[in-house]
């Protein structure tokens, strides 16, 4: 999904089986913020967001079923692909809480984070593949961030 740098994607109809019983859970969920909290420890959790491998990987698909089991390592755009469509099936979240912003990584690499509307004047940046590195919710890779 890589090249989706740009853009959020399409929310599909129907999830792989393992993927749908996370939404069923996040559905549950008492609020935007407890369901926002459990979706990032879900991917952060699951997938590694190696920079190195990351690039010599090419995980240039638009099959969610691939993204979701692919082993361990994936790029930022897959890992918010698919914190993007948990938390849309949640029904907690609009597409329109969710805007796409960049950062350069080590001061060459592109990297995608989300900033998500939560309250008419309250946002949080989201970074799954920051959280893979213990980044907490709110803060997102940029420069040489991970490296400190």
């Amino acid at each position: 999904m890589f090249i989706n740098l740009f853009r959020k994607g399409p929310i599909p109809e129907e999830l792989p089986k393992s993927m749908q019983k996370v939404v069923d859970s996040l559905k549950k969920t008492k609020s935007k913020e407890e369901c926002l909290t459990k979706a990032y420890e879900v991917i952060s959790k699951r997938f590694h967001g190696c920079r190195l491998l990351t690039h010599l990987k090419a995980y240039l698909t638009r099959d969610l079923e691939k993204m979701w089991n692919v082993e361990k390592t994936s790029h930022c755009t897959n890992l918010n692909y698919l914190f993007y469509v948990l938390l849309i099936k949640s029904g907690k979240f609009k597409k329109e809480d969710f805007k796409l912003r960049w950062s350069l990584v080590f001061s060459i690499a592109p990297h995608q984070y989300f900033e998500i509307k939560m309250s008419k004047e309250g946002v949080v940046y989201a970074d799954p593949f920051g959280g893979t590195y213990g980044m907490k919710l709110g803060n997102y890779y940029h420069g040489w961030y991970l490296l400190k």
